[in-house]
């Protein structure tokens, strides 16, 4: 059975260290009990780091024999073991799915208390071949078609976990011959043969009809699910590049830069949506194709403000920022939006004019502060940016930043005519909830500068001996 040396061969390649304590799943089945078999007989990890657990769901006659077997046959091995018992809710729309769940979580727990972080199951090559089958009829995409993986993180439901299949490449038909030639006498659990589950239909029934088709239909599966997660790793890997680029998670909110998104491919565009949408519910969510292209397709095509909904309570919006557009992702109704928005953009702390002395500051909300300071007559101005400007004055000129003015105009640098301010702050993006407290720098003229978006025509204008002062906008980063 050299199926075992190469068993060997993966499992010591220094991931896992024979201090670590690992849990083994065993139902009492023919694919786990000759795992445990394995874990007992082969020089793959130490006896005493081993636990047999049987997760007991408390629905079968059998369940309490098939516990009993387990502990006895770990007993025997010199393996310890627990009996942990789980109950499915009777609300869950799906039986199967819960009670997997369940199970993940269970083990979880156990490892976590252990002081452990690994998972060993049986799965084997067959039940990959019908994980892909199933992921396909069900509808998913490269990370669903490339099956179940030998090292994983183990599912959301349990502490964070790692999950290890030794089996993932062996054949069911290798497992039974084991267990044969090793005299083992597995449990028979009846619910296998039940074709109300999804997996036994697929298992008793469909594949045995392609199986029709292509007798090799089961290794074909797999060989396409190998292809296919080397092909989701260089997606991965692009997708893991850009949100180190340009994606950040700040208070509850995942902000990507929405340039850098669009110019992304459409593989990486979907699957930064997906990670962004994970980071802020806390954990990987099943989003289906229709749910990410219609995401994709809003944040691609719209404007600033569009909103698009995602499930669990998600959002996606486009908006401007600070002199870039930004794909803004959170959880929650408008109220988590507007606060960020308010908290990472220029607000006064109150509604009111405030005086700006020439060197001097204005101190304004969520560690905000403007700044002013004399320019060089001589000095090459730098262009205006959302961050600072230069601005002319009159050397008389007593420089206020307030609010808005209801009707009060404003004339853009660069601009045709003047417009009502209103207009102009539309046309910047600026969030109409943060349009009453937005700064403006202005003296007794008129508006000078609206902050972080335009200067005024006739502060950039020059002249002989123009007085020039240098505005600033800095954000506290404590």
């Amino acid at each position: 059975m050299n199926w075992t040396a190469d068993i060997l061969s993966t499992w010591h390649n220094g991931r896992v260290s024979p201090t670590t304590p690992l849990v083994v799943g065993v139902s009492g089945g023919v694919d786990s009990l000759v795992l445990l078999h394995l874990f007992a007989h082969l020089p793959l990890h130490p006896r005493e780091q081993l636990t047999a657990v049987y997760i007991h769901h408390g629905l079968r006659p059998e369940a309490d024999d098939e516990a009993d077997m387990v502990q006895a046959t770990a007993a025997q091995w010199g393996i310890a073991s627990r009996v942990v018992r789980v109950e499915i809710p009777p609300t869950a729309a799906s039986w199967e799915e819960a009670a997997r769940q369940a199970r993940y979580r269970a083990l979880g727990q156990v490892a976590a208390e252990l002081g452990g972080h690994l998972v060993a199951t049986a799965h084997h090559a067959d039940d990959q071949a019908e994980t892909i089958l199933l992921n396909l009829l069900r509808g998913t995409g490269l990370g669903g078609l490339r099956g179940m993986r030998p090292w994983s993180d183990l599912p959301e439901w349990g502490p964070p976990q790692t999950l290890v299949r030794p089996l993932l490449t062996i054949w069911r038909t290798q497992i039974e011959a084991y267990a044969r030639a090793h005299g083992l006498h597995p449990t028979q659990d009846p619910s296998n043969q039940d074709t109300a589950f999804a997996r036994n239909r697929i298992r008793h029934e469909l594949l045995p009809t392609l199986h029709g088709y292509n007798p090799q239909v089961a290794q074909h599966l797999v060989q396409m699910g190998e292809l296919l997660a080397a092909d989701y790793e260089i997606v991965q890997a692009a997708v893991g590049k850009a949100w180190a680029d340009w994606a950040v998670a700040d208070g509850g909110l995942v902000v990507l830069d929405a340039t850098g998104w669009r110019q992304s491919p459409l593989a990486v565009r979907r699957e930064l949506l997906r990670e962004a949408v994970a980071a802020v519910c806390g954990h990987k969510l099943n989003l289906s194709f229709a749910v990410v292209e219609t995401a994709q397709l809003a944040l691609e095509t719209g404007t600033a403000n569009t909103q698009t909904q995602l499930p669990h309570g998600a959002w996606a919006a486009l908006h401007h920022h600070m002199g870039r557009e930004v794909i803004l992702v959170w959880v929650g109704d408008a109220a988590v939006l507007t606060d960020w928005l308010a908290q990472n953009q220029p607000q006064l702390l109150e509604a009111i004019p405030m005086p700006l002395a020439v060197p001097g500051a204005v101190q304004l909300a969520n560690g905000w502060r403007l700044t002013a300071a004399p320019f060089l007559a001589d000095a090459i101005a730098p262009p205006p940016t959302p961050w600072q400007v230069v601005a002319v004055v009159s050397a008389e000129a007593q420089l206020v930043v307030r609010p808005r003015v209801a009707g009060e105009l404003f004339r853009p640098l660069g601009g045709v005519g003047s417009a009502k301010l209103k207009k102009v702050m539309n046309a910047c993006h600026i969030p109409a909830p943060l349009r009453e407290k937005w700064p403006v720098v202005a003296d007794e003229q008129g508006l000078l500068w609206l902050v972080g978006h335009r200067l005024a025509q006739r502060a950039g204008e020059t002249a002989v001996a123009p007085h020039r002062i240098l505005l600033q906008l800095h954000k506290s980063t404590s």
